[in-house]
């Protein structure tokens, strides 16, 4: 299938980007669309991970104000997720989210295992989520955690034996895509 760009324009540029695009699309009926307008917020990949504590047989997340949710949801603003943080330029996949789970939770990783790579919301955004699966042991605790002070992050942890993590995932209580989809992805890991 067919795109035309008629115009590109960068309209805001700060830490993330959007992009305003006329553009022309082919149809399913093989013809080209009339000129239409489309933004992109272009922030980069985000990297995120689904962390199981092998020793203690506990999922473990991360609780955090997070001010876009509490902006549209007060009650929930203090958010239990999966971590995650943006990619870096520099950075491949696998080394930003072996730096966010040192600074989230204060383990030392290697080898995250990719599970999933998808688009948050395809209709306004290029950023992607690239989601692992990550195994760590009582051993592999090198730091404190707590978030990068210097972002101003107040990150504590949060676990879940497998079945509570059922339970809350049952009831609602995750309210963020990435961390419903680990969260699945976890349970049928287990066969839970």
């Amino acid at each position: 299938m067919k795109v035309k760009i008629i115009k590109e324009e960068k309209v805001f540029d700060h830490i993330f980007k959007i992009v305003s695009a006329e553009l022309q699309h082919e149809l399913y009926n093989g013809q080209m669309s009339e000129p239409v307008v489309r933004l992109n917020l272009d922030r980069g990949d985000a990297v995120a991970a689904v962390i199981f504590d092998m020793d203690r047989r506990e999922a473990v997340f991360v609780r955090q104000f997070r001010y876009p949710v509490y902006s549209k949801q007060p009650s929930a603003a203090w958010l239990t997720e999966v971590i995650a943080g943006m990619a870096e330029e520099q950075e491949t996949h696998e080394q930003a989210i072996t730096r966010e789970v040192m600074e989230e939770l204060g383990y030392t990783i290697s080898a995250p295992e990719k599970i999933a790579s998808f688009f948050v919301s395809p209709g306004a955004t290029s950023g992607r989520v690239i989601l692992f699966y990550v195994e760590v042991t009582g051993h592999m605790k090198t730091g404190t955690g707590g978030g990068a002070t210097g972002e101003g992050e107040d990150i504590q942890a949060v676990t879940y034996s497998l079945p509570a993590l059922r339970a809350a995932l049952d009831a609602g209580e995750f309210m963020d895509a990435k961390t419903v989809i680990g969260c699945n992805y976890l349970l049928r890991k287990f066969d839970c």
